[in-house]
Formats: structure tokens, sequence, C-alpha cells
């Protein structure tokens, strides 16, 4: 089962991609910086999501989509570093 990035509340495209990094079990400060967010953003992020399923912890969040055989797909590459990168920067050069 696929799980909709609008079955997320709130900011939902940003926190579905907090989402979909958590479960891949990367903390805040990992996830922060991969989005180019602060940290307290993502936290935030998190706390709107155990909030919205009801659940007090991270895990128990994780614990849910595995135990429903939800699959969030691969987030979207938003690491402002990454897109800083040498072969990034000479391919936009060659172009």
């Amino acid at each position: 089962m696929q799980l909709a990035s609008n079955a997320v509340p709130g900011d939902e495209p940003r926190e579905f991609e907090t989402l979909a990094w958590l479960v891949r079990g990367l903390p805040s400060k990992t996830i922060a910086l991969r989005m180019g967010l602060e940290d307290i953003t993502v936290r935030k992020y998190v706390s709107h999501l155990l909030a919205h399923f009801n659940l007090r912890r991270r895990t128990e969040l994780i614990v849910m989509l595995a135990d429903k055989a939800i699959k969030l797909g691969v987030p979207p590459i938003t690491d402002p570093a990454h897109d800083r990168s040498p072969s990034a920067v000479g391919q936009q050069r060659a172009d």
C-alpha cells in the first residue's frame, strides 16, 4: 500500500518528505540537513505527524506504517550541499 502525500497533515509536502526520511531511520538533525531546514522545524513536523496518527513516539509511527505495509517511496533530494556538489556544478556549466 502506498501512502499518498495528501494523507499527511499540515505543510503536506514537507511533512511527507520528513516522514519518508524518518522511516529510513534518520535522526532529526540529519533530516534537517538533507532538507535544508532547521532541526526545530523537522522536530515540529515529527510532532505534527505523531499527533495526526495519535502516537507518542517516532518508533510507534514507523512500526504503524510497517504493520500496515505502507510504502512511502524514495524521498526527493533536497540537500543544499548535494545541489552544490562539484559534479552538479560541472554538469550545470557543461549545459
